[in-house]
């Protein structure tokens, strides 16, 4: 914990990037997820 006892900016971006990356694969993956299911009929 003592790498925590200076917040930065560069902690906040950061960590603004892994939530960020998380929230793009979780993304990715339940719309792959949603077009391999219903390739019949999702058809865009």
């Amino acid at each position: 914990m003592v790498l925590l006892e200076t917040p930065t900016g560069a902690d906040v971006s950061v960590l603004a990037l892994v939530i960020m990356g998380v929230i793009l694969v979780l993304g990715a993956l339940g719309w792959w997820l949603g077009v391999g299911s219903g390739k019949g009929t999702g058809e865009r």
